[in-house]
């Protein structure tokens, strides 16, 4: 093959000599010198034995590092190429070895040929070079929530994606995994869309409005783009803004108020939210409300009006915060009473206790989807209550979340009568509701374990002082932290079983701190040389009253560190190895005299071997012998699933099966034609360390 590269390399040297140079320049976008050079490259290397052709040498696959937890925007390739190195045993390059690279989570990158366009696939192929390396494009998924973490920005944290991805290649009968997969990291595309909610078409005058305007700020796939800069302004321009964020009660028209602004600044949150409360000015009408972000806009609109009856409900804007099944939430919802008197300029709260005015009260339901009344409070603004924000003038209210995993409502009512000049009293207020739909949720935790490989399984109560790192996965859907303890019991004492990182934000109590609406994999890794022990993970959630809060117990998961099982489990047994004659060949079936062989031409019988199948745990030599006899002998990798790699090292074939066993096919015992019925042999395998 040398000297047919040589060959090629002399031919090529002499087409360069005139036109040929310019058309090769033209179809490959290179001048020949260039081509001709890599051949010589490339044929150096084989000459010098770096290179080997033969792809059933094939032995590992590992990353080019440089590659690894690169950034791309989402739906475009990144930086660099993605890239492993395919060598043999001894390392060296394997040239012309088939690697697949595929996804390895629940994201979805998309693969593309290295410097290809096109649609993106689900997986890809690419065949290693001269060096053993193989590479192809990844688009980060472009669906960010899919799998994603939290990365803290300026003002919010920012969503991105996790891609995770890996790769394997063949040696023919044995196929070779990384360690460990990809992660590349997704960041959304640039703004390019504000979308916009519903507020109610019409409000009062002079007073905020039911709801606040809100929007969204996404990319061209939908992602949201926190820390974006959003710029509201307002035409007329005699309203006021104010962010309802810091507002503890609901909002009149007060100008010489300082959080009350003609225009406002914001920045968009973690899920791209962007919002204003808003305040009409005391002029019935059209006010449009415009939010801008960068050259992106969005209008809203409202029309004001100068109400007929002089009262009206409000409450502040808080009241979506999601919370943890029986527990309260750190939000206080407030609601007042506002009447316009005759001939003052404006809204005032109503306290109860006016004269002319009884009846005064402010009910806050709690209602089930199906219409289930969960909770009833009622209270007259007078009366103060045990919350702080519960003035004269205020009704303060802390929901509790008592739908077990879905929606509940906050439903705000009034009633105020008047006594008129007959002495009769007259319902004057107020024949609308306010209602703030939240979710109450039962946050989960599950223990889990990371495999030598990398990959994470479900712990189910156990792991193996072989894993790489044990840990847990946790689902909140509350708006709130969540917290989760870790407790160690050694088998050795002084023996720390986790490494629990200087990295981890915790609070005063020393537990983990986990971001409100988020899903969490956290894996701690083994402490070198681990004894094993008993790790419990326990999660918490506050619940919380007036002066304080307590900790709840949500979840609680033990798992058990063990030293792997030793031993070695077989399957298959008895082994059903045959010798099975020829049902046509009747001299074959003829039995014998005692002494006398069977005629010459009797047909051979045939051979039906038994499978065997081998599951260790640990890394090492597997021998299979037959009494002192050893038939068949390899090595393998393990771990606490059982093997996972299998090169043979002599004797019949041992090869990598499912679900953790090693597979050979045991050969009855030797026939003797001299002897009829049957013989029974001992398999016994055997792991030498």
């Amino acid at each position: 093959m040398l000297l047919e590269l040589d060959q090629q390399v002399e031919s090529l040297e002499t087409l360069m000599e005139g036109g040929f140079s310019r058309a090769w320049e033209m179809a490959f976008g290179q001048f020949p010198q260039d081509g001709v050079a890599r051949l010589r490259e490339r044929n150096s290397l084989l000459d010098a034995g770096l290179a080997v052709e033969d792809v059933t040498q094939v032995a590992r696959i590992e990353k080019v590092v440089m590659t690894d937890l690169q950034e791309g925007v989402v739906g475009q390739p990144l930086p660099q190429p993605v890239a492993v190195r395919v060598t043999t045993a001894n390392g060296e390059p394997v040239l012309g070895a088939v690697v697949t690279f595929k996804r390895a989570s629940g994201s979805q990158p998309g693969f593309r040929p290295g410097g290809g366009t096109g649609q993106a696939q689900a997986q890809m192929q690419a065949t290693t070079d001269e060096n053993g390396l193989a590479a192809v494009q990844v688009l980060p998924d472009t669906n960010i929530p899919r799998l994603s973490f939290l990365r803290q920005g300026t003002h919010f944290p920012q969503r991105l994606g996790y891609n995770a991805v890996t790769a394997e290649t063949s040696n023919g009968t044995q196929t070779f995994v990384l360690d460990a997969p990809f992660v590349e990291v997704g960041l959304p595309d640039a703004p390019y869309q504000i979308q916009a909610f519903a507020v109610p078409p019409s409000t009062e005058v002079g007073l905020q409005m039911i709801a606040p305007f809100s929007g969204k700020v996404l990319d061209r796939y939908g992602n949201a783009l926190a820390n974006q800069q959003v710029t509201w302004t307002q035409s007329p321009a005699t309203g006021r803004f104010f962010r309802y964020q810091d507002s503890v009660t609901p909002q009149a028209l007060d100008p010489s108020n300082p959080m009350q602004l003609l225009t406002m600044q914001e920045w968009s949150d973690v899920d791209g939210w962007l919002s204003a409360g808003y305040i009409p000015g005391m002029t019935a009408g059209y006010y449009a409300v415009t939010a801008s972000v960068g050259g992106l806009s969005r209008t809203f609109g409202v029309s004001a009006t100068i109400p007929a009856t002089r009262y009206t409900l409000r409450a502040t804007y808080n009241g979506d915060f999601n919370g943890v099944y029986q527990t309260a939430g750190p939000q206080v919802l407030v609601a007042q009473i506002l009447r316009w008197p005759v001939g003052a300029p404006g809204w005032v709260p109503v306290r109860g206790d006016e004269a002319g005015l009884e009846g005064v009260a402010v009910g806050a339901y709690t209602v089930a989807e199906d219409d289930t009344i969960l909770d009833l409070f009622v209270a007259t603004p007078v009366a103060t209550g045990p919350e702080p924000l519960d003035d004269e003038d205020s009704v303060a209210f802390r929901p509790r979340y008592l739908v077990e995993n879905g929606p509940q409502w906050v439903i705000f009512v009034a009633e105020v009568s008047e006594r008129n000049a007959n002495g009769q009293l007259v319902e004057v207020c107020c024949g609308q509701q306010l209602y703030a739909r939240q979710t109450s949720t039962v946050p989960t935790l599950q223990a889990r374990r990371r495999l030598q490989d990398g990959t994470v399984v479900v712990a189910g109560g156990q792991a193996s002082t072989s894993d790489s790192g044990l840990g847990y996965f946790v689902v909140n859907q509350s708006s709130d932290n969540l917290y989760v303890r870790v407790t160690l019991q050694p088998n050795v004492p002084g023996d720390d079983v986790l490494v629990l990182g200087a990295s981890l934000q915790r609070d005063a109590d020393g537990d983990i701190v986990l971001p409100a609406s988020s899903n969490v994999q956290n894996v701690l890794s083994l402490a070198a040389g681990t004894q094993g022990g008993r790790a419990r993970f326990e999660l918490y959630a506050k619940d919380y009253s007036a002066t304080s809060f307590v900790k709840v117990l949500q979840a609680t998961e033990d798992v058990d560190v063990r030293s792997p099982e030793p031993g070695l489990f077989v399957a298959g047994l008895p082994l059903r190895a045959r010798w099975v004659l020829p049902v046509w060949d009747f001299v074959s079936a003829w039995k014998p005299a005692p002494g006398e062989p069977p005629p010459d031409d009797a047909q051979p019988p045939i051979a039906y071997g038994a499978p065997l199948g081998m599951k260790a745990f640990v890394n090492g030599r597997l021998v299979v012998r037959r009494g002192e006899s050893e038939v068949a002998s390899a090595q393998v990798l393990a771990n606490a699933t059982g093997i996972t790699q299998v090169s043979s090292l002599g004797g019949a074939a041992i090869m990598l099966g499912q679900e953790g066993f090693a597979v050979m096919e045991v050969p009855p015992g030797r026939w003797d034609r001299r002897r009829s019925g049957s013989r029974s042999f001992r398999t016994i395998p055997i792991r030498h360390p």
